[in-house]
């Protein structure tokens, strides 16, 4: 591995793969893969990818590598995660992925939304329960995507995100029902926790025939 990475990755968890150069370099503690798997099915052929939570932005790169007419954003908070982020798109002159580092919340996805940004497709995988403003962010984010594909843990995993958010939202099937009761919301699969074998975790998709998000229903 290349020594200025090594140097980046020091006292950093690798979360996802590291793909330097079109090759995996390091595995990282998720399935990326499974992952991908299970929601590539559910992508649509071109168009534009909201990936929030981005990480080291595994998920855009396999996007757009899978099709000319494809951009995407990389959305990651995290500076030390976005700095791998920057060198592993730089590695793969990836120039249809923009990286942006502010915070994932409401203030900053409303300016999205006043500016007329709209996406084919949003992924959130693993980020809500780290968000105190879950619930208006995710309404904020039918207003952008008319297909979100969502990750999200039990809410019986200790240790997953923020506790009172993660047991605010609860079981994350009748949660998005309830957010989206006008748009249709499956669960597409399931899988191992990097935390715990106890409880798994589910990718849900949540879509509609156009973007507008019925009013913010109120809190249960």
């Amino acid at each position: 591995m290349p020594a200025e990475l090594d140097e980046l990755l020091r006292g950093l968890s690798v979360y996802q793969d590291i793909v330097l150069a079109g090759q995996t370099e390091r595995r990282g503690e998720r399935d990326c893969e499974e992952r991908w798997n299970a929601i590539a099915p559910h992508l649509p052929e071109t168009g534009s990818l909201l990936d929030i939570g981005a990480n080291f932005a595994w998920f855009c790169l396999r996007w757009c590598n899978a099709g000319a007419d494809r951009i995407a954003v990389a959305w990651e908070a995290d500076l030390r995660s976005a700095a791998i982020a920057r060198y592993v798109l730089a590695s793969n002159a990836a120039e249809r992925i923009c990286l942006i580092t502010a915070r994932a919340d409401t203030k900053n996805l409303q300016t999205f939304v006043a500016s007329g940004q709209r996406y084919s497709v949003a992924l959130c995988l693993s980020v809500l329960h780290w968000l105190p403003d879950h619930r208006t962010f995710l309404h904020a984010l039918g207003s952008v995507a008319p297909r979100i594909l969502i990750e999200h843990c039990d809410p019986r995993e200790e240790g997953a995100g923020i506790e009172h958010v993660r047991r605010e939202i609860g079981f994350i099937g009748d949660y998005l029902r309830q957010m989206f009761p006008e748009r249709t919301v499956r669960r597409l699969a399931v899988w191992k926790s990097h935390l715990t074998d106890e409880f798994p975790r589910e990718l849900w998709m949540v879509e509609g025939q156009n973007a507008e998000p019925s009013p913010l229903p109120p809190t249960p």
